[in-house]
């Protein structure tokens, strides 16, 4: 606006020399062509209406429809909008007021409607101005320069979708989504991580499933898609989100860290049980986590034994189950009764998986917490092709079970990373696939960690480790290549640099007499 010979200039070049007039995908309005300019007005940018005012004419004139992104507050020349703009305003063939940030919650949004959405409409069809509201899926700066973490929270979607309901409420069919591809700002409906199981490795990222419930890659697009319908007339208008919350093929994933992934809701309890008390179920930062800092920690006690049950129902889902849907979990068992414990999962239908018959893919044992499963004091991964089973029905909720341990001893251990997928998805099932079963009666397993490797050092605790016959630890990429290899004696805890290798995902081995220990670390 502090120029317009030099806006003219630059826009000529555009029109001229790039043609994009001539593309068919160039947006038109009543037969014109569209140009939305964004800042006019706005306090803190150059404060010249006059040179404005010279720009939208000069467009108007050369027969475009012209949209005006302009201050929240344009209507009253207040707060983040100039005085003196009123002209430049009414100018415009459109007015799109931004509103990214201006509000935070459901209340907020409601409290924008009354204040603004409505006034600023009417306002808009006293001038004869076209009105297009903005609408956002929420926002954090996290991503870009450490400030607060998912500071305005997508809560599953319904943000975005109440600010959408509002607006088609008040008779407006029109709306600019911001925005297509800003993760800085965590406004991005594109593609983004689903889950831990898809962040960099070397930093910070809002996944989409940050407020506890597990939300696709694409699930973004998909509300916008809805919105869009919505807004034309094509699709009834709803006061809350109705889309599936993944349409495949990764249905359900999580890692149990708060921030990124699913969490257990709070309010989950104990239910169908018999002879069990106290079964409790919980994410809890550990030493023994698989990935990441948290996993989940089991405790409870039967007081019969080989007559006991008892579920934990961890998520509420809506999993259609076809012919190549998998499940995949890592069980990490602290005593003999903690191994009869098992993801099962409940059917619209009634069906329990643990009732079909279903079975691990690697050992043919059978998928029913009634069957002991892992290796006391190491993670033991579990994968079950269930749609030779659950084909054509619908999981209605994932549980933890238990059931029939041999005695009374309490029983405890761990869960992590759950996985329902139609493919094998390479930080979810091929993972578990990667990464042989290890048969009772194998060995001890050696502590590696941390999972992520900052500083270019791992430990191996081999201080259990009996014997004087040497252990050889092998790191292999993603895809399966060699890129380090190291012998080293058992019986104490070693710290190797393995400051060489490039960023990115390794699973650590280390093998040796009755030994054998896999496990999946991050390099930064």
């Amino acid at each position: 606006a502090g120029n317009p010979n030099q806006f003219t200039t630059d826009w000529l070049h555009i029109e001229n020399d790039l043609n994009i007039l001539n593309s068919p995908a160039y947006a038109h309005q009543n037969g014109k062509p569209v140009i939305c300019i964004w800042g006019f007005g706005f306090v803190g940018r150059t404060n010249t209406p006059q040179k404005s005012l010279e720009i939208i004419n000069w467009l108007k004139d050369k027969g475009y429809y012209v949209i005006g992104g302009v201050p929240t507050n344009f209507r009253t020349s207040s707060s983040d909008s100039y005085p003196g703009y009123e002209e430049v305003y009414k100018a415009f063939d459109m007015l799109s007021p931004w509103t990214v940030g201006r509000y935070g919650n459901t209340g907020g949004i409601d409290n924008y409607k009354t204040q603004f959405l409505i006034p600023d409409y009417e306002y808009c069809q006293e001038n004869g101005i076209d009105y297009q509201p903005v609408l956002f899926p929420g926002f954090a700066w996290s991503n870009w320069n450490s400030d607060k973490v998912n500071e305005m929270p997508r809560d599953r979607g319904e943000f975005l979708w109440r600010q959408m309901y509002n607006i088609k409420e008040s008779g407006i069919s029109s709306a600019y989504i911001a925005m297509f591809d800003e993760y800085d700002e965590g406004t991005a409906i594109l593609k983004a991580a689903d889950s831990f199981f898809a962040i960099p490795t070397d930093q910070y990222f809002l996944t989409n499933s940050a407020d506890g419930t597990y939300l696709s890659s694409d699930f973004y697009l998909r509300l916008a898609g809805k919105a869009t319908r919505v807004l034309k007339g094509t699709d009834p208008l709803t006061e809350t989100v109705t889309i599936p919350y993944s349409e495949g093929p990764i249905w359900f994933r999580t890692s149990f860290e708060k921030g990124f992934d699913a969490i257990i809701p709070t309010n989950a309890a104990m239910e169908n049980a018999e002879n069990v008390s106290n079964l409790k179920v919980a994410p809890v930062k550990s030493e023994v986590f698989r990935w990441g800092s948290y996993a989940v920690r089991y405790v409870g006690k039967s007081t019969m034994a080989s007559n006991a049950h008892a579920d934990f129902p961890l998520f509420d889902v809506n999993i259609p189950v076809n012919e190549n849907t998998k499940l995949g979990f890592w069980l990490y068992p602290l005593n003999e009764n903690g191994r009869y414990v098992s993801i099962d999962l409940i059917m619209t239908d009634g069906t329990r998986f643990k009732d079909v018959n279903a079975v691990d893919r690697h050992t043919g044992i059978s998928m029913d917490p009634a069957t002991p499963r892992g290796v006391i004091d190491r993670w033991n991964p579990n994968l079950s092709d269930i749609g030779q089973w659950l084909n054509g029905k619908t999981i209605d909720k994932i549980c933890l079970s238990f059931a029939d341990a041999p005695s009374t001893e309490g029983f405890n251990g761990y869960i992590d990373d759950i996985v329902i997928t139609d493919t094998n998805d390479v930080l979810g099932t091929d993972a578990i696939t990667s990464i042989p079963q290890i048969t009772e009666g194998k060995g001890r397993e050696v502590g590696i960690y941390p999972t992520f490797v900052e500083d270019g050092v791992i430990y191996l605790n081999t201080k259990d480790i009996r014997g004087n016959t040497p252990l050889e630890l092998s790191i292999v990429n993603m895809q399966g290549k060699l890129v380090f290899k190291k012998k080293l004696m058992p019986g104490s805890i070693h710290s190797l640099s393995i400051d060489k290798l490039p960023g990115g995902f390794y699973i650590a081995s280390v093998i040796g007499e009755n030994v054998t220990t896999n496990k999946k670390i991050v390099v930064k």
